[in-house]
């Protein structure tokens, strides 16, 4: 996981994230090795869950980034974008 990927305010749960992705994938691997793959297959359902909130926050991070690199675009232009900018705060 690379921090930059996310926003500052979503750091926490990336983090958070990927703690329980890891501990699921280590639980499902111990599971399936004592045969119990009904309790892997949860454990695989949960690494699954974790992955896609952690693109779920990058996404969100690449949508703030596009928006970002549009407004200094249209001020390169001469355009005048402080109602896009008071909009977002």
């Amino acid at each position: 996981m690379n921090i930059l990927d996310f926003r500052r305010e979503d750091i926490f749960q990336a983090v958070n994230h990927e703690i329980d992705y890891e501990n699921a994938v280590i639980t499902m691997q111990k599971a399936k090795q004592k045969g119990k793959f009904e309790l892997a297959g949860c454990y695989a359902r949960i690494a699954k869950q974790s992955l896609e909130k952690l693109a779920e926050l990058k996404k969100r991070k690449e949508h703030d980034d596009n928006q970002e690199r549009l407004i200094q675009r249209l001020e390169e232009y001469g355009m005048d974008v402080t109602e896009i900018k008071n909009a977002e705060k």
